[in-house]
């Protein structure tokens, strides 16, 4: 796909949150203008469409059948996935937030204290990491 827009969810994503969370708003603005669904692959030619009576196309003809079924499968379970990337980055957000208020709130240099912090932190980090190298690893 070609990157002419400059918001385009096709654009190289970076390993900053920021990053993450404006690709993860791009899929969503893309899945909201393309036809409304569910769809669903129609038996025999490859044709993706909409609506359970077929009256509105997405696609005419899509070589191999494989190819419309994968397509069918991404529009469909879009907003749930980015629903859960959300999520986890969420998470990390909170692990973030409490492993620094628990690291700031010991004021006796209390080593378990300290380690709770840093495990909250370490936590966080390997969330965003995990994240950043699953949307930045190159297509098979």
């Amino acid at each position: 796909m070609s990157n002419d827009h400059p918001s385009h969810p096709d654009d190289p994503i970076e390993t900053n949150a920021e990053d993450v969370t404006g690709w993860l708003t791009r899929l969503e603005e893309t899945h909201a203008a393309a036809t409304k669904g569910p769809w669903r692959q129609l038996v025999g030619n490859g044709v993706v469409a909409s609506r359970a009576d077929d009256a509105e196309i997405v696609a005419t003809w899509v070589e191999r059948s494989a190819d419309a079924a994968a397509i069918v499968a991404a529009h469909n379970a879009m907003p749930q996935l980015v629903a859960a990337l959300r999520g986890v980055l969420a998470l990390a957000d909170e692990l973030d937030r409490f492993g620094t208020a628990r690291d700031r709130d010991n004021e006796d240099d209390d080593e378990a204290q300290a380690a709770s912090a840093a495990a909250y932190l370490r936590s966080a980090h390997l969330l965003r990491s995990t994240v950043a190298a699953a949307l930045t690893a190159s297509p098979e």
